[in-house]
């Protein structure tokens, strides 16, 4: 059935692109150059201190945003919270793709372009602008929660191992941050940008080609995560 395959595309998508989501990576507002002059105070405790002070925090949080460029799906913009759910914006084969994960189901609505990639622009209409289920959701749940967009480790692999070294300080939408380099053991370098007040917060994190680039805000705001209203089961569709 078309509409099964149309699930199984999307789903397999949005799990990739989350994964790569991971821990840290898209572009918010350019930090300052770093600065030449001696560390003090946060800053000076060294890059695995740093780390595991801004893993408990991250840790800690009940919620947060997390917006940025995340290579060829361009900007992401995606709420999450504590209780496994999610939800936000990407870009899917160059079109965008509004995303809802509750209660264990994903939800997915775009318009006709994208719909039209994968059952033809005459059958598009039943599928666009509506709010979408019906999908495997196993590797999307999995990647699109608290959890797995704030955590600091690699398959368990904790950043505090990856040769880490601070390379400065600077500012991140109007905070002050400690900049990290790390060296993972899949996906090269990467440089976090750690709040320095308390409680050290992760606000941003690059990949060293530069593709990947993510802010992390509204740390524990009230988030709203539910279902949408009238879903319909993309397997319902001939």
């Amino acid at each position: 059935m078309r509409s099964r395959y149309v699930a199984s595309v999307l789903t397999s998508a949005v799990a990739v692109s989350l994964a790569a989501c991971g821990p840290v990576q898209t572009p918010g507002p350019s930090p300052s150059s770093p600065s030449p002059s001696p560390l003090t105070g946060f800053a000076a405790l060294g890059p695995k201190v740093i780390l595991r002070d801004a893993r408990v925090a991250m840790a800690s949080l009940t919620s947060v945003h997390v917006a940025g460029l995340l290579g060829d799906f361009g900007q992401v913009s995606f709420d999450a919270n504590s209780t496994g759910g999610c939800a936000g914006s990407l870009s899917l084969y160059g079109e965008p793709v509004a995303l809802i994960s509750a209660s264990g189901q994903l939800y997915a609505k775009a318009g006709p372009a994208y719909w039209a990639k994968f059952v033809g622009t005459a059958e598009a209409g039943k599928f666009a602008n509506r709010w979408m289920t019906g999908f495997p959701t196993t590797s999307f749940v999995k990647n699109c929660n608290l959890a797995s967009l704030t955590q600091q480790q690699d398959k368990g692999y904790p950043l505090e191992k990856a040769h880490p070294k601070v390379i400065g300080t600077g500012t991140v939408q109007g905070e002050s941050a400690v900049e990290v380099q790390v060296n993972r053991k899949v996906g090269g370098t990467k440089v976090l940008w750690i709040e320095i007040a308390e409680p050290h917060y992760l606000l941003r994190a690059t990949t060293g080609d530069g593709k990947q680039d993510i802010t992390f805000s509204a740390f524990d705001k009230p988030t709203h995560l539910a279902a949408p209203a009238r879903a319909v089961n993309v397997n319902s569709l001939k």
